[in-house]
């Protein structure tokens, strides 16, 4: 079988022959996606026995892996792997991403960093909290219960290359590819792997700025999708503030005998906010669901005819 290695890559001189080299040792088909770098990438990885894509301006990560995948069909790659040229990840255990599909038991598999404790032993706390929120979010959106939404390593049987439609060029691409793949029914398996940090320099694009990017664009997949999931959403503060009131309000009629206006109110509207959002948000679900087995049914037409 053809395996190939597409590395997106942006101002990564200092680690970039490493990852290529090591990623040589599974195969000879490795190729870098050089992102708008403004230092050495191109130089080293070519160095290093890469073939080098290069982008001429940074057009972001969802940009690089839509160039890996055309790059991989016209080459007709069977398994294509994917992984950041940041050193994070160990290309040494690329044969665990291959090992599901070459025995037929996943059409995709992700690098897991959640599967086992060992693999978040040097994420920083804030990557955990940003990484935990950030997979909530894709799984409530529909990524099919994957625990590592945001791992950049993964693996892609070559036939599905073709299904898989890239809308956003941002680190958004992530979330975005698991979706449709759990849309279409793909077989996802997590594999365990380890992630090093270390003194490794913070890239900015994965910076809290980028965390709240990839947040915005999965809740408006998730107000379109699952509209339901989102107004519930939505309404986790007037929950919350009614709940607060609400208890309040037990606790100085059971101190004084009688309710307290200003409490009784408050939770009243509380009350009446949370269910028109909620009920906006079944509403909207039925239409959503209704629309969608119409666009089916104009599918199976045409089909037939």
């Amino acid at each position: 079988m053809k395996i190939a290695v597409a590395i997106p890559a942006r101002n990564e001189e200092r680690t970039i022959g490493s990852v290529v080299a090591l990623s040589r040792r599974i195969t000879p088909h490795i190729v870098v996606i050089n992102d708008g770098s403004e230092d050495r990438t191109e130089e080293v990885a070519k160095a290093a026995g890469a073939f080098v894509i290069n982008h001429e301006v940074n057009k972001g990560k969802g940009a690089a892996i839509q160039t890996a995948f055309s790059w991989a069909k016209a080459a007709r790659v069977d398994i294509l792997v994917l992984l950041d040229g940041d050193g994070q990840h160990d290309p040494r255990e690329i044969p665990k991403l291959l090992e599901p599909i070459l025995k037929g038991e996943a059409e995709i598999t992700i690098g897991s960093r959640w599967v086992e404790e060992e693999g978040l032993k040097e994420m920083p706390s804030h990557r955990k909290l940003g990484n935990k929120i950030l997979t909530l979010v894709t799984q409530m959106a529909g990524s099919a219960g994957v625990k590592d939404t945001q791992s950049g390593f993964r693996a892609f049987r070559g036939d599905v290359l073709d299904k898989l439609y890239i809308y956003s060029y941002g680190f958004e691409v992530e979330s975005a590819l698991l979706i449709q793949a759990s849309q279409r029914g793909y077989r996802i398996v997590e594999v365990p792997v380890k992630c090093r940090y270390g003194d490794l320099e913070a890239n900015t694009e994965r910076s809290s700025s980028h965390g709240f990017r990839v947040l915005n664009f999965l809740l408006s997949i998730l107000r379109k999708e699952q509209p339901l999931k989102y107004f519930v959403l939505l309404s986790l503060p007037f929950m919350l503030a009614t709940a607060y009131f609400g208890y309040n309000l037990l606790l100085y009629f059971r101190a004084h005998g009688h309710f307290l206006v200003s409490y009784a109110f408050l939770t009243a509207a509380g009350m009446i906010i949370t269910s028109f959002i909620i009920y906006a948000g079944l509403i909207l679900q039925a239409i959503n669901r209704r629309s969608k087995d119409i666009l089916n049914r104009i599918e199976e037409l045409y089909e037939i005819r």
